[in-house]
């Protein structure tokens, strides 16, 4: 069935075609990270209907909404266009990950690359709890993600990722500000 519309499918997709067509594309954006690097932003479609029932679903601890997010970016995105290396999953603080009972990037992440065969690295730590980005306008969010990451590789993983390609995956964006720190820190 349709995850939104409840429609019967003939085989197993997130949306039907009806609903598939009500996501507004938008354009990809770039982010600096810093003046020598840049990251390119992909995504499904705008933050309302029916995607907003996908990322809200966490909410719900519904780990089945990460699948068929994974599956809408795997089949509806510049994804599989793309040279990657590593996919790297933004990190939930553990506070916020044992009140959810998993990491809705790093589900998400995990179909990624299984589907692609790109490996997945847990390269970050979030080291402080911080309250929710949507309580914040954009100079706040900046300020509530800063030094919220640390890193959790050997040193033979750091040499591994130098001069790599990644693949940051987290389920909702508006400023850019965890993307940011993130990308700052690898």
């Amino acid at each position: 069935f349709c995850c939104y519309c409840r429609e019967q499918l003939r085989e197993r997709n997130a949306l039907c075609e009806v609903c598939l067509q009500d996501i507004k594309p938008l354009v990809s954006t770039t982010l600096e990270i810093t003046k020598k690097y840049k990251m390119r932003v992909f995504c499904v479609g705008a933050y309302q209907e029916p995607l907003k029932n996908f990322v809200l679903a966490k909410g719900r601890s519904d780990k089945l909404a990460c699948y068929y997010i994974a599956q809408l970016i795997y089949q509806h995105s510049l994804f599989k266009h793309l040279e990657v290396d590593y996919i790297v999953p933004i990190p939930l603080h553990w506070r916020r990950y044992a009140k959810r009972g998993y990491n809705q990037s790093a589900e998400i992440a995990k179909y990624l690359s299984k589907w692609s065969g790109i490996p997945m690295i847990h390269a970050l730590k979030r080291v402080k709890a911080t309250p929710f980005q949507s309580q914040f306008d954009r100079e706040g969010r900046f300020a509530n993600v800063q030094d919220v990451f640390a890193l959790i590789l050997t040193d033979e993983q750091k040499l591994a990722l130098k001069d790599k390609r990644l693949l940051f995956v987290d389920d909702f964006m508006t400023t850019g500000a965890t993307l940011i720190s993130a990308g700052k820190l690898l």
